[in-house]
């Protein structure tokens, strides 16, 4: 039988965990890189570790067990050429395609990172861990409490506070009955691996998020960094020939003009003729037969002011018409937002009887 929720949500932060990184007595750097350690096998080279506060960290969205197919535009065959690839100037941008699996095609992202000289890092630990969040279990899922600096929900700028998450891993958490230890069972991990989480921020919008199991770094470390990689990125396009396609940053593709994107449209689309009910299409045809000229009889006039009499009279119809369908659609959304408010009072009610922290 599992166990109920608390009638109260404590919110506890962890703590900043600070990585002992083993130095050589003589204080020797490597050779410039981003903090992977690889492996190959059948399916090419893969990522068999991330080390902490290294670029890879930093960008969140690199994880172990992710593999190499370019590196600076140039295929990965092996296992040496990748670490000569990497391995380049400090300061030096480079560019990555990562595949999130074993078959070719299958989720594939370019990510870019800048070179940084690191210190040898020290051996795995073979601890868990989480997001560097607080959670509290709700009836509608997970709910997000707050958001550690510098750990994986902050870094990937996509998990806010009251973030709710409804599904791990693929995992629906729905419903409030899950212990908080079950929880934190599907959150933890080995370091540098991946979790994914569905649910939908505050705002309603609905998000799939990847995550990297990492521990928390100082957030200063990596807004420095991402403010350094942007003006990298930004030269890299000032210096990009003009008239070719230039990638962005975000996977977008490039826009050869550099003022609008070709799916950005500066004018309306025009009516169609087709939007017209017949009625109105009829009482044009009506009143484009029957133009006035000098020699046109009285008759002919008598029709015509009858025919803009008619119209007029149709126009004013249409036009309480369409005024009474106004009235009568405001009184929906009045009860609508009532009903809305009515349910957001019971959800308050129910989220205070049914909580429950998990610290992940």
């Amino acid at each position: 039988m599992r166990l109920l929720a608390h009638h109260t949500c404590t919110r506890v932060l962890p703590t900043l965990i600070d990585r002992d990184r083993q130095v050589p007595e003589d204080m020797s750097l490597r050779k410039a890189g981003i903090g992977l350690s690889l492996g190959a096998d059948r399916s090419g080279v893969f990522i068999r570790r991330i080390f902490y506060d290294s670029p890879a960290h930093f960008s969140g969205r690199i994880a172990v067990g992710d593999y190499l197919d370019e590196i600076d535009s140039s295929p990965v065959q092996d296992l040496a050429s990748a670490q000569s690839l990497l391995s380049g100037p400090e300061d030096s941008l480079v560019s990555l395609k990562v595949r999130h699996g074993t078959m070719r095609k299958l989720d594939v992202q370019e990510v870019h990172l800048i070179r940084k000289v690191q210190l040898k890092p020290s051996e795995g630990s073979g601890d868990l861990f989480g997001i560097s969040a607080s959670l509290c279990v709700v009836r509608e899922g997970v709910r997000v409490d707050k958001v550690m600096p510098g750990g994986a929900a902050w870094i990937s700028g996509q998990v806010d506070e009251d973030f709710v998450i409804v599904a791990i891993d693929g995992n629906k958490v729905t419903g409030g009955y899950f212990h908080s230890d079950e929880i934190a069972t599907m959150i933890k991990g080995p370091e540098g691996t991946r979790v994914s989480i569905e649910g939908f921020s505050p705002a309603g919008e609905e998000r799939s998020v990847g995550l990297v199991r990492m521990p928390p770094v100082n957030p200063r470390v990596i807004d420095k960094y991402r403010k350094q990689l942007n003006e990298k990125l930004e030269a890299s396009l000032y210096d990009h020939p003009q008239g070719s396609s230039v990638e962005d940053p975000t996977g977008s593709p490039g826009n050869k003009e550099g003022t609008r994107p070709a799916y950005v449209s500066s004018t309306p689309k025009p009516v169609k003729a087709s939007s017209l009910s017949e009625s109105e299409r009829q009482r044009g045809t009506e009143l484009n037969s029957l133009f006035l000229s000098t020699q046109d009889s009285p008759k002919q006039v008598g029709d015509l002011a009858r025919t803009l009499a008619n119209f007029e009279k149709w126009l004013s119809e249409e036009e309480r018409e369409c005024a009474s369908r106004f009235r009568n659609l405001q009184v929906k959304v009045e009860t609508i937002e009532q009903q809305l408010e009515n349910l957001g009072t019971l959800q308050r009610i129910s989220q205070r009887q049914m909580t429950r922290t998990i610290n992940a």
